[in-house]
């Protein structure tokens, strides 16, 4: 009994709906994208970190460590199902830029902020603090505590952006629910930085997440490889180079003739020898500047003065 070919084989009933997207729809739902090279965020993300940290220890008097974990690109749809459902989701403007950003905090570190902010003073007969519960939608008072810490969150983000444009960020709303959070379309590509954040003894993460279509107008310049370098370098440098060298001083000299002549011929020159240049009427003037020939012209008087009329522009 022979086996049914590969073409033959039928599919059990219920995979179809397993069976991988087709065509266009497996363009859009691919889960692989390109990772457009973005140096300049980095060093913005680096730069928020340093501001950030010094914030929030000043924010909570305590200590406080922040660490950029990863820059990667994600479709805006696979950023939130990773989202635990229980997240704080910031969604912020960029006046400017005349789109909008995403700023978020797990669920343990949105409550653990809460919990320092407060002052960690409702404590148990032992003496220890009473876990809040996870389940438990937050209040508004705990909102407003959470959005403080996010305001100044987007306050050092927007103060590390101006290396690449100066741009306002603004708080636009907090959401609880992932799905009240969309900014973007599902298969919309972002661009998703994730920060550690540790509070004492608990650590959380803090991402933020800027569409494509928000960064596109200033995407040039964070494609760049260190700040204040421009894509038309050269062509600024060069005119840079020549406004300086044209106001220079140079010095100029005509060189009306010359003769080789020996050491023991000049030490034997006395008062009213002549020494014979070899210049005869109508020979060009050679005029140097240093050992280099730059033009040449003629000798005679001008307007009462004695001068050289150039042939031709210096240096051609």
């Amino acid at each position: 009994m022979t086996e049914p070919s590969q073409s033959e084989t039928s599919l059990p009933e219920g995979d179809a709906s397993s069976m991988p997207p087709l065509g266009i729809r497996a363009m859009i739902e691919s889960n692989v994208i390109s990772q457009v090279q973005l140096p300049l965020l980095e060093v913005v993300c680096d730069r928020m970190v340093r501001t950030f940290s010094t914030s929030m220890r000043n924010l909570t008097s305590g200590a406080v460590e922040v660490e950029l974990k990863q820059l990667v690109s994600l479709r805006f749809g696979e950023f939130l199902n990773r989202q635990d459902g229980r997240s704080v989701l910031g969604v912020f403007t960029i006046v400017e830029l005349e789109n909008f950003g995403l700023i978020t905090l797990d669920n343990g570190l949105a409550r653990h902020v809460i919990e320092t902010l407060l002052g960690n003073r409702v404590v148990s007969q032992q003496g220890d603090s009473p876990p809040m519960s996870e389940n438990r939608s937050f209040t508004q008072l705990e909102i407003k505590l959470v959005g403080h810490m996010l305001e100044v969150a987007l306050a050092d983000l927007q103060e590390a952006f101006k290396e690449v444009r100066d741009v306002q960020m603004n708080l636009d709303r907090i959401e609880t629910g992932i799905h009240f959070a969309t900014i973007t379309g599902m298969s919309n590509v972002a661009v998703v930085a994730e920060f550690s954040v540790g509070i004492r003894s608990q650590t959380g993460i803090m991402s933020v997440l800027l569409p494509y279509t928000t960064i596109e107008p200033v995407r040039e310049k964070l494609q760049q490889k260190f700040m204040g370098e421009q894509l038309n370098l050269q062509s600024v440098w060069d005119v840079h180079m020549q406004r300086e060298v044209a106001a220079m001083d140079l010095e100029i000299k005509a060189v009306l003739g010359e003769q080789i002549m020996t050491v023991q011929e000049v030490q034997n020159l006395k008062p009213g020898d002549v020494i014979s240049l070899g210049v005869v009427p109508n020979t060009p003037v050679r005029i140097q500047c240093g050992d280099i020939v730059v033009s040449n012209g003629f000798f005679g008087p001008h307007e009462g003065r004695m001068a050289i009329s150039i042939n031709k522009p210096l240096g051609q």
